[in-house]
């Protein structure tokens, strides 16, 4: 037979609006700017699709005994979607020949993860309720809800910078500090098509 982990496949898009503008005045060089994605993350994956068999010895796959399988149940088409966003202000201030300061700022907007037909569910701990024939308990119980993963709109990140040039010869000091934040990316999602409750896994 074929590998248990295909076909598979994925297309993977975003759409994006930025602009940068800059204006001198004086010492001072200003930058503002905006960025706007949209992405979408439309895959498939049929792991386990056609089961895996697991068999304890060379004689048990000849009786055909199996010790244990696995097997993925229903749609593996996954449409994700999610929203960054982003702005920024930078000033570029040349105190004197030899020393200029940064200052900036930049807010970014996380947006949060969905699955464009609810066919995402997380365990969260704050929803009460039953987990199957686990009954109710403080692990919570499972949500389908858009967004299955929440977003975050209070991403505030500075900058600081300097670039000193003493006696302005060849030797230039330079300096910064700044606040970064990484994005969202869907693989834990992606993973959860090959765990339970849509991939089971039997022990005989």
């Amino acid at each position: 037979g074929t590998v248990h982990n295909w076909p598979q496949g994925r297309i993977f898009n975003i759409y994006q609006v930025n602009d940068v503008v800059t204006r001198v005045q004086g010492r001072h060089l200003l930058k503002a700017g905006f960025d706007l994605r949209h992405i979408q993350d439309n895959s498939v994956n049929d792991t386990n699709r056609r089961g895996v068999y697991t068999f304890p010895s060379l004689d048990a796959f000849l009786t055909g005994t199996l010790s244990n399988f696995t097997q993925v149940f229903g749609n593996t088409y996954r449409g994700f979607r999610t929203n960054f966003h982003g702005a920024f202000f930078q000033d570029d201030w040349k105190v004197t020949p030899s020393l200029t300061l940064n200052f900036g700022v930049r807010w970014e907007y996380q947006g949060g993860l969905r699955e464009v037909n609810r066919l995402q569910s997380v365990l969260d701990p704050g929803t009460p309720g039953n987990i199957g024939v686990a009954g109710s308990g403080a692990l919570g119980s499972f949500r389908n809800e858009s967004p299955v993963v929440e977003g975050n709109s209070a991403l505030f990140a500075p900058r600081l910078g300097f670039a000193w040039n003493p006696g302005q010869g060849r030797w230039v000091v330079r300096g910064g500090y700044g606040v970064f934040f990484d994005s969202l990316i869907f693989n834990g999602l992606q993973a959860g098509r090959t765990t339970p409750p849509t991939n089971y896994t039997g022990n005989l």
